[in-house]
């Protein structure tokens, strides 16, 4: 509870923190508080221990107006440019090895501050979802000239294929029984058919469970 105000304080009338400058000290229900002036001209106060970084006008004015960057956070492009700077600068990422671990880095353009707005005007908006970001030469790096929008079947037929890790054969999709070049484990030609497989096994997995309830109902 502050009785005074500590000659210590009083030195700093006068001085500017962030968008502030302190005018006067004052006490108010046993707690120091402060009169300061913003830069847009406001005089305002808050607590000693807290100055904000504005007034209240300026910073509600902020959050409406320029508190958002580019509000597409969410959208399928944004994904995109996210995961790929994950396989390339974070080593926690399980692609990490086969991407930044091999060298593979982003250009200056598409990171940074405007780094997703420079990529979204490069690459335009994704086509579909079964579309995602694929190099052309996948020994580059991902920059303009060496990236496009590509579908999982394009993309199964750019794969590095010198260590033998990725084998490629011709297979048939479990699903719509179309033919299709896949590794050893791919089961489906596309994202699509993968999800109705996993929608398939969850529909078999609930009928498994109802049935095994009601069995046990009965005996009971």
């Amino acid at each position: 509870m502050y009785e005074y105000i500590p000659p210590r304080h009083l030195h700093k009338v006068g001085t500017k923190i962030n968008n502030i400058t302190i005018l006067d000290f004052f006490i108010e229900s046993g707690q120091l508080k402060i009169h300061y002036r913003c830069d847009c001209g406001n005089i305002s106060k808050c607590k000693f221990h807290v100055p904000s970084k504005s007034c209240k006008e300026c910073y509600y004015k902020r959050a409406g107006e320029g508190g958002r960057t580019h509000g597409l956070t969410r959208s399928p492009e944004y994904i995109c440019w996210d995961s790929m700077k994950q396989r390339c600068f974070n080593p926690r990422s399980k692609p990490f090895k086969n991407y930044g671990g091999r060298g593979i880095t982003v250009c200056e353009r598409w990171t940074g501050r405007d780094g997703f707005i420079n990529f979204l005007n490069d690459m335009g908006k994704r086509p579909s979802l079964e579309y995602s970001i694929e190099r052309i030469n996948n020994n580059g790096n991902y920059e303009p000239s060496n990236c496009k929008w590509a579908t999982q079947k394009e993309q199964l037929s750019n794969k590095r294929q010198g260590d033998g890790i990725y084998r490629i054969h011709n297979k048939i999709c479990t699903i719509c029984k179309i033919s299709f070049k896949g590794y050893y484990k791919n089961l489906y030609c596309s994202r699509s058919c993968q999800c109705k497989a996993y929608q398939k096994r969850k529909r078999q997995a609930k009928l498994k469970t109802s049935s095994f309830s009601r069995t046990s109902s009965a005996e009971i």
